[in-house]
């Protein structure tokens, strides 16, 4: 995926209820605002139907990718298995569960592009 602007990377652990509505939300973040963008999912050997959900999620929207771990990494491995996948210019990270707000990303672009500018 060439020319990604910004990647996110969210570790997946027994989100089922949770992880749609979170990739749904972030999707439609980037596409109001026209960046292109990637969405990395890490699934931390979840035991709930997580991973096929995800799988599901990854077959309809190319943007979306996934790493299934083997074994429970723990929330910082998750992360940095996909930060080192990433092709995005800026990688922002995100929980699985809605404590972090998809809403609260283009704040975060328009606080580093703030400080970026000379």
């Amino acid at each position: 995926m060439d020319g990604v602007q910004c990647s996110v990377v969210i570790p997946v652990y027994n989100s089922s209820c949770s992880i749609e509505e979170v990739v749904e939300r972030t999707i439609s973040l980037f596409e109001t605002d026209g960046i292109v963008f990637e969405i990395i999912l890490v699934d931390d050997y979840s035991r709930d139907d997580s991973l096929s959900k995800i799988n599901k999620m990854s077959s309809r929207d190319k943007r979306i990718s996934i790493i299934p771990l083997e074994k429970n990494h723990g929330q910082q491995g998750a992360i940095k298995a996909g930060i080192n996948i990433a092709k995005g210019e800026y990688i922002i990270t995100m929980d699985d569960d809605l404590e972090h707000q998809p809403d609260d990303i283009i704040k975060l672009i328009e606080e580093i592009l703030i400080k970026l500018k000379p």
